[in-house]
């Protein structure tokens, strides 16, 4: 039985008053403010996007998520109704699937997604862009959790804190392990490096049950055993709610991986989909070095500077000048990498100007800044 439960928790992102449903483990059951940031220091759980979906789709009951490279797809736990989302958070549309009804935690092999509803021993295969059920996947247990195993070609599922199941694609067991503990969303991981494991992993969203919870916590399918010192408390950054759908991508930002997830508000705080950089899958290029050029020079008169810049993969590289008066080069290049590049520019007014460079390899993946070289123009 689907129960609803309602506590009051104060929010750290928002002030207002309202009332939000969650699933949670005890029970079988506006528009709002939104941060996104493509910055990335490479550090393991920066804050890529937080979306107030429950808020901008009006919905209460965002239990689930999954992301194809385009849009965010978050279904309703009790009933048919799917709502799309783009990449930076803007609500779309919502539509139904026919067959489909109650989806939980999604997960998509890059043709397809698939998820159960917690209660039928099957997962829906669906084709999420034509909105059709492409088949029903007999299993051999119920499917709340629900992630893709590339390796495998299979799934890991499960409900609440039974065992994890790592099903193939006709829904037979093939591998299992105890949950360390009751958990909603759970997504595999090929890209991050975890210090003594060798991985794969297989991220889990626990705390399901009222009350702030909800923290991330990870699994190396080698040992079967959770990765210690290795989580992130969700609820208690957001201020709110209980765990709900994960889900993995390298689509989200250029060169790095992706974890991303819905966390139920349980509070007066709506449904909340959030994403972290949890992996880089491709190292950036080296900081260019500082521009060699004039020091001094003259309004209206033409000036050459150079830099040159390392990635890691060799891979192509474009320079970008900052000249230091809110003006910029385009992306020179590509160039192969270590080339040394030229930047010209002309300063109409007099004044002292830092002139600083990035680099950017070929797949997308940016430098910080150089140090700046300073040039004093005079009339």
């Amino acid at each position: 039985m689907e129960k609803k439960i309602i506590s009051i928790v104060l929010g750290l992102l928002l002030f207002a008053t309202t009332i939000s449903v969650a699933e949670t483990q005890i029970s079988d059951e506006n528009n709002s403010s939104s941060v996104s940031t493509n910055d990335t220091n490479r550090d393991m759980w920066d804050v890529q996007f937080q979306y107030d979906v429950g808020g901008l789709s009006g919905s209460l009951y965002l239990g689930g998520t999954i992301f194809d490279g385009t849009y965010f797809y978050c279904p309703e736990w009790n009933s048919a109704t799917i709502y799309r989302f783009d990449k930076d958070g803007t609500y779309l549309d919502s539509f139904t699937i026919s067959g489909v009804s109650s989806l939980r935690d999604l997960t998509y092999d890059g043709t397809y997604m698939y998820g159960g509803n917690g209660a039928g021993s099957f997962l829906w295969e669906m084709d999420f862009t034509t909105q059709t059920l492409v088949s029903t996947i007999s299993t051999a247990v119920p499917a709340r959790s629900c992630a893709y195993d590339e390796d495998a070609d299979g799934f890991w599922v499960n409900v609440w804190d039974s065992n994890l199941v790592l099903l193939d694609r006709t829904g037979a067991i093939i591998d299992s392990m105890t949950a360390p503990e009751s958990l909603y969303g759970s997504e595999w991981d090929p890209w991050t490096q975890i210090s003594g494991y060798d991985g794969p992993f297989l991220w889990i969203f626990t705390g399901t049950s009222t009350g702030v919870n909800g923290v991330i916590k990870v699994i190396d399918l080698a040992t079967k055993t959770l990765v210690p010192g290795v989580s992130h408390d969700v609820a208690a950054e957001l201020g709110m709610g209980i765990a709900g759908g994960l889900g993995f991508t390298t689509e989200y930002i250029a060169g790095t991986a992706t974890l991303y997830g819905i966390i139920q508000g349980t509070s007066p705080i709506d449904d909340y989909l959030f994403g972290y950089e949890i992996a880089i899958t491709n190292p950036p290029p080296e900081t260019p070095t500082k521009p060699s050029g004039p020091t001094t020079g003259q309004t209206g008169k033409e000036y050459t500077f150079t830099t040159s810049s390392t990635d890691p993969d060799e891979e192509d590289i474009y320079i970008k000048f900052d000249w230091g008066d809110e003006t910029y080069s385009d992306w020179l290049g590509p160039y192969p990498s270590g080339t040394t590049v030229s930047g010209k520019n002309i300063w109409t007014t007099a004044g002292t100007y830092e002139v600083k460079a990035k680099a950017k390899d070929i797949v997308g993946g940016e430098s910080e800044w150089s140090e700046p070289h300073t040039i004093t123009i005079e009339e």
